[in-house]
């Protein structure tokens, strides 16, 4: 009996001392904020803008942003002679909190040797693009070498990859 009396009076002590540091230890943490918060760091650059073309021997080219602005799809559906080219006005803008520089470039959908599609003012990790700045270059589609066809259509999709810059 004295040691079950024991036993119970051990258990009562063990929680007991349970209680009493749960109680001393738990930590409350009230956080009040005033005016503005700790935003995270992010690394963000978007399609802002593309104007419209300029076009020599094609017709109908297009240029669309996508939804998220991380994509551009690129339509020219009539170069209809060799030199034939489109020319769309592009501006970027980083909206996130660190600089950022152009890692890659990835075009989807060309696989036509007769195209050649190259980017004018900008080029993979040569300009650092901090917070809010824009970045305006252009986007070249060119008929390389005659077909036989009346015209050549012709579409793609373009991503970039950006890296934070140092």
């Amino acid at each position: 009996m004295r040691k079950q009396r024991l036993i119970v009076v051990l258990i009562v002590l063990f929680l007991l001392t349970m209680a009493t540091g749960y109680v001393i230890f738990r930590t409350n943490i009230d956080v009040e904020t005033k005016g503005k918060t700790a935003a995270a760091k992010n690394l963000e650059v978007i399609f802002k803008s593309v104007d419209t073309p300029t076009e020599v021997y094609s017709t109908d080219a297009s240029a669309i942003i996508s939804e998220n602005r991380k994509n551009l799809d690129i339509y020219v559906p009539n170069l209809m002679k060799k030199g034939a080219y489109a020319e769309f006005p592009v501006t970027i803008k980083n909206v996130g909190t660190l600089p950022a520089k152009l890692q890659s470039i990835n075009q989807y959908s060309i696989g036509n040797t007769a195209i050649w599609v190259d980017y004018r003012g900008i080029s993979v990790l040569d300009q650092v693009l901090y917070p809010n700045d824009e970045r305006n270059f252009f986007v070249r589609v060119t008929l390389l070498k005659e077909i036989n066809v009346s015209s050549i259509k012709f579409d793609f999709h373009i991503n970039f990859n950006y890296i934070q810059a140092k």
